[in-house]
């Protein structure tokens, strides 16, 4: 990868392509390489808009992994990098900020943080951007012992996925929103 990197400037269809295909499902020590190697690479040619958004993918992933420690530095790299008018990596960085407070059990600044994510996702147009929003708001709410309201916010994250057709977050997030309703009734 690092190689591919130094002789073929990528554009940033290539580095979504690149941030798509190696989200972190489990912790890979070569995705982890590849993924500090382009970060790097971008880093080194003052690829600000696209390095700020590939923080803030893979710290949502390391977050989704657990590994908040790691994905805290991270996020806080996309909020200064990112430019205030990038509509998806000010919620991100924003997601991942709530995720790491949520896990933390500081859960009005977690709230606060995510709700904020929602609100600046929910004016664009991307139904699975909205989702996650969504999810990590549901996230943030169980952690906090609000299990209807985390399940409300779940049900409307399956809605934005099921209309864009992402059958594989269907297939995810059904079994979570079941589980909150389990605990609900």
């Amino acid at each position: 990868m690092t190689e591919e990197l130094t002789v073929t400037p990528p554009g940033a269809k290539l580095i979504e392509d690149f941030v798509n295909t190696n989200e972190l499902d489990e912790p890979d020590g070569e995705k982890l390489r590849e993924s500090a190697a382009l970060s790097d690479w971008l880093e080194e040619r003052d690829r600000r808009a696209e390095l700020s958004t590939y923080v803030t993918k893979l710290a949502r992933s390391l977050s989704a992994l657990g590994s908040h420690d790691e994905a805290e530095p991270l996020a806080q790299l996309g909020r200064r990098l990112c430019d205030e008018h990038d509509v998806a990596t000010q919620g991100l960085w924003r997601q991942v900020a709530a995720l790491v407070h949520a896990s933390r059990g500081e859960h009005v600044i977690a709230e606060r943080l995510a709700r904020e994510a929602t609100a600046i996702i929910e004016n664009t147009d991307a139904l699975n951007l909205q989702g996650d929003a969504l999810c990590d708001l549901a996230e943030v709410l169980a952690a906090a012992g609000r299990t209807g309201e985390a399940a409300d916010a779940l049900d409307q994250a399956l809605e934005r996925y099921e209309r864009k057709k992402n059958l594989a977050m269907v297939a995810q997030v059904r079994p979570r929103l079941e589980e909150l309703r389990d605990v609900v009734t």
